[in-house]
């Protein structure tokens, strides 16, 4: 690594119709000791007005970007 890169750090949340737990994981991801570049929030495919939810922790922070595909499952979530 030259003396001009910086390593970055980012927080991966990968879920399926999280809604009562997604404002938690991001303040969880938030709080940590050393600030992450980007919280990448993963949705699996959720129904109903979870990604309303989802939505509105992403709004809070600068730093969440969300990532919305079908549901296939965890692992689908780390390979998207």
């Amino acid at each position: 690594m030259s003396q001009n890169q910086r390593l970055t750090a980012c927080c991966l949340v990968n879920h399926y119709n999280y809604e009562k737990f997604v404002a938690a994981a991001v303040t969880s991801a938030v709080e940590q000791s050393r600030a992450l570049d980007e919280i990448l929030m993963v949705d699996d495919g959720s129904t109903g007005s979870h990604l309303d939810e989802i939505r509105r922790v992403k709004a809070l922070y600068p730093t969440v970007r969300l990532l919305e595909k079908p549901n296939g499952g965890q692992l689908s979530c780390f390979d998207a």
